[in-house]
């Protein structure tokens, strides 16, 4: 449970979320139930949470100095390589609001996969 999810050319699909003695649930990265912690270009970091639509970072502040089509990432351990998310696709900041609505082009929108791998 928790372990994330990619397909084979290495791009995030999802995360465990149950396992079964048989089988295991996997939610998906635009499941509106799906949140991970990622990092955001070179320094910045948020929490992904999905939707039907894509994607969007919370939590991130407007001095942190996102750009539009800044990489998004996760490391699914200390010593393991990037895992690409995707990218910011929008950055939008109220006068009124605390953190910017940042929008994700997911590195999976529209892929079809055959195989799914499960990263230890």
């Amino acid at each position: 449970k928790g372990l994330l999810a990619v397909y084979e050319n290495g791009k995030l699909i999802g995360k465990i979320t149950e396992v079964k003695k048989t089988f295991s649930h996997l939610l998906l990265v635009n499941d509106p139930n799906f949140n991970l912690s990622v990092f955001v270009g070179e320094f910045g970091s948020g929490l992904l949470k999905g939707n039907l639509t894509g994607a969007k970072i919370l939590y991130i502040e407007e001095d942190e100095a996102i750009k539009k089509g800044d990489r998004i990432w996760v490391r699914a351990g200390p010593s393991s390589f990037p895992i690409e998310v995707g990218k910011v696709k929008n950055i939008r900041k109220g006068t009124n609001q605390l953190f910017c609505d940042i929008t994700v082009e997911l590195a999976s929108e529209g892929a079809f996969f055959d195989k799914v791998f499960i990263l230890k």
